[in-house]
């Protein structure tokens, strides 16, 4: 898990987002990074040198565990949080009834620590259209990618939280390849790029 808090900005802002090990490893972090420098062009983010960042290598089923994390980025005050934690849970074969127990406790942890923080919450794009996944059957995938899609949703409405849904806004990456990084998996700076905007957009 990679989260950044801001801390001197009317806008203050949190990002609970999933990194994995596979690929890149610690270029992806590096990439994840341009995130929050997306953000600040955007407006919804301060300087890097007001920012607290951490960097954690958690699936979801992982964060809501991660009790030492969660006060520093939440000592910010966020009145902005956004989570994007599903897709390498996928890709870890992770239980969607294990998945969706801790998507719904991390929320509830983050609206008990941020009671009047805005919680955008992204789902899973269409990882047919990701060359990590390439190997893999398209249908029985398709068909994992919409379950989690539906446990997402369900949970996101349950707490009064707001979609980000990749999978209708990004569709785009069919054409543009270079929306992921060399491992095939992690989005690329330009990925990340259009990643906030389309989080920038739905946010308004």
């Amino acid at each position: 898990m990679l989260w950044f808090a801001n801390t001197f900005h009317p806008r203050r802002a949190v990002a609970v987002w999933g990194h994995s090990e596979k690929g890149a490893g610690r270029r992806a972090v590096l990439s994840v990074f341009a995130l929050c420098f997306v953000l600040l062009f955007l407006g919804a983010c301060n300087a890097p040198s007001n920012t607290a960042a951490g960097s954690h290598q958690l699936a979801v089923q992982q964060a809501p565990k991660a009790r030492l994390t969660f006060p520093v980025a939440l000592d910010a005050h966020p009145n902005l949080v956004t989570v994007w934690l599903a897709v390498n849970d996928l890709a870890d074969d992770v239980p969607l009834d294990s998945y969706a127990h801790d998507l719904d406790l991390l929320l509830s942890r983050l609206q008990r620590g941020a009671p009047h923080a805005r919680i955008a919450v992204a789902n899973v794009p269409d990882l047919t259209l990701v060359p990590y996944f390439s190997a893999e059957d398209p249908l029985p995938l398709l068909a994992r990618v919409q379950a989690y899609n539906a446990t997402i949703a369900s949970i996101v409405k349950r707490h009064h939280a707001i979609l980000v849904d990749l999978y209708q806004q990004w569709h785009e990456l069919r054409d543009h390849p270079e929306y992921i990084s060399e491992d095939g998996l992690h989005p690329s700076t330009l990925g990340y790029t259009r990643i906030a905007a389309i989080f920038h957009q739905i946010l308004g």
